[in-house]
């Protein structure tokens, strides 16, 4: 099972794809690369990725072949339209990196600005909650029941909350 190539498309590394069709066509037998974390930090772009753009950086390509080519080539490039989160921007473009040496490790995520920076949120522009702790208690389990399996569930569950707790 170690040596069964595993993963969506989509979401898989270059050097995933390269190792998983042969490498270099040189008739080697083993793996070009060790695939690990970095290949990982290549997934974790791609998701990154569908949750700021709405799909993946390669999704578009519907030709299979075309698609595999496009994601080990560093000469296609990859459409990043701009965002207001610059360091979200960077995170996503340093686990996209094709060259697994070069790609973001999690060492280096875990110190990037975009990670240090979330627990500073400005306290001006949180927004400010008068519930009651009982309230969101009382939510809290509504919110982990099964009628609150739908976006206009949650909703009503939650207006419903606001309007108690005023």
């Amino acid at each position: 099972m170690v040596d069964t190539q595993v993963g969506t498309l989509n979401y898989m590394s270059p050097e995933s794809i390269v190792d998983s069709c042969g490498g270099d066509g040189g008739g080697r037998s083993k793996p070009t690369y060790k695939l690990g974390v970095k290949s990982d930090m290549w997934s974790l772009g791609c998701i990154l990725y569908y949750m700021v753009y709405g799909h993946t950086p390669f999704q578009k390509i519907t030709n299979t072949f075309i698609k595999l080519k496009a994601i080990i080539n560093p000469d296609y490039p990859i459409e990043f339209k701009d965002i207001s989160d610059k360091n979200l921007m960077d995170t996503i473009q340093r686990c996209l990196i094709r060259e697994p040496r070069d790609r973001a490790s999690i060492e280096d995520l875990l110190t990037h600005p975009y990670i240090t920076n979330l627990d500073r949120v400005d306290q001006e522009t949180a927004p400010k909650l008068d519930c009651k702790d009982d309230h969101l208690e009382r939510l809290v389990k509504q919110l982990s029941t099964k009628f609150a399996s739908s976006p206009s569930g949650i909703r009503s569950m939650v207006q419903s909350a606001m309007k108690d707790s005023t």
